[in-house]
């Protein structure tokens, strides 16, 4: 079993962030979280692409070959970043947000959406544990861990599952930023 990390700042972060798209409207909310993944994900391709700042500015700004959404969904996939699953679901919230971004009569009613949002199921078949690893910090030996939850709301509702699939993503494109090989999805 490999161990991870969570900076305090990254868990305060993560927890103002998520404070802030559970308490907006489901339209914002979809349009916020999927801004989130994207720019997890762009992280992400930037730690494993060459280290030229400059270039990669040019490439991954949004006038740039690799500017969108979609293109960095699959550019990673086509990196081996993740697998074909991953890259799926990816692009269905990819997919989810946009119909929210220009579709003004959508909303998490309409089947289409249900139909998409009951596809994102990695959020559910993953449990990643954080366990410190200082001595300092054990208790009668004992290593104290996190378990990352990756549900929000009522995951039974179509909204539900898809802020618990973002979640996750932005959770597991953080941790393979940062430990590379110590995941994959």
């Amino acid at each position: 079993m490999a161990i991870l990390y969570l900076s305090a700042f990254a868990s305060k972060t993560a927890s103002a962030v998520w404070a802030e798209i559970e308490t907006a409207s489901p339209r914002a909310g979809t349009l916020v979280a999927a801004s989130f993944v994207e720019n997890h994900l762009e992280h992400l391709i930037r730690s494993r692409m060459k280290d030229d700042k400059k270039l990669l500015d040019k490439m991954l700004t949004s006038s740039g070959v690799l500017g969108t959404f979609s293109a960095k969904i699959n550019i990673g996939y086509l990196m081996n970043i993740y697998s074909e699953s991953t890259w799926k679901e990816l692009d269905t919230i990819r997919d989810i947000r946009n119909d929210f971004a220009h579709e003004l009569d959508i909303s998490y009613d309409t089947q289409s959406i249900k139909d998409r949002c009951a596809n994102l199921v990695q959020w559910q078949k993953w449990e990643i544990t954080f366990t410190a690893v200082k001595e300092a910090d054990s208790v009668e030996g004992e290593k104290p861990s996190l378990t990352l939850d990756f549900t929000v709301g009522n995951p039974t509702t179509p909204y539900g599952r898809y802020q618990s699939a973002c979640r996750y993503y932005i959770a597991v494109l953080s941790l393979l930023t940062n430990h590379p090989h110590q995941l994959e999805i």
